[in-house]
This record gives C-alpha cells, sequence and structure tokens, in this order.
C-alpha cells in the first residue's frame, strides 16, 4: 500500500508538472496569437498606406502629364507664332515678271 501511495504521489505531482507546463504552453500559444494579429493589423494598415500613396501618385503623375502636355502644345503654338512672325518680318522679294533689258 504504502508504495502504492508513493506511485500516486509520484503520478499527481507529474501531473501537476505537466498542468502547469500546459498553461504555459497555451499562454505562449496566446501571445503568439495576439502577435500574429497585430502583425496582421500593421501589414493591413501599410498595405493600405502604401494603396493609398500609389493613388496619390498615379494622381500626381496624370496631372504632371496634363500640365506637360498643355505646355508642350503652348511652346508649338509660340514656335508657330515666331514663325509666322519671322515670315513677315523677311523682305519681300521680287521675282520679275518679264524681260528686263535681256538680250
Amino acid at each position: 500500500v504504502e508504495s502504492m501511495t508513493h506511485r500516486v504521489d509520484s503520478i499527481r505531482a507529474e501531473k501537476d508538472e505537466l498542468a502547469t507546463e500546459l498553461r504555459m504552453l497555451q499562454d505562449i500559444l496566446r501571445r503568439e496569437r495576439d502577435i500574429q494579429r497585430d502583425l496582421e493589423a500593421m501589414h493591413r494598415l501599410d498595405t493600405e498606406e502604401l494603396e493609398k500613396q500609389n493613388k496619390e501618385n498615379a494622381d500626381k503623375l496624370e496631372r504632371l502629364k496634363k500640365i506637360s502636355a498643355g505646355r508642350r502644345k503652348r511652346v508649338q503654338e509660340l514656335q508657330d507664332h515666331l514663325a509666322k512672325r519671322r515670315q513677315r518680318a523677311e523682305p519681300v522679294r521680287s521675282v520679275p515678271s518679264g524681260p528686263s533689258g535681256a538680250l
């Protein structure tokens, strides 16, 4: 009987140790789950921020393209206008209409 009691006490002590270890492992698992949840939330926020920045950059690029196209058009208009003014400013060269003193 005494050896049986000793064996039961030993098993109970082992059971208590296992229960303590199980609680510690459950706590670790719970913390890891919480950390994973936090990391996923941070990833979601980072992704949302990057998407927002991408949209802002795309909008800015589109706006700059429009500005650039407008400026190119304006430069072309000014070049055309300048070319017309230069043509008007050139002296008119007269082309002889007939023989003038030719032999």
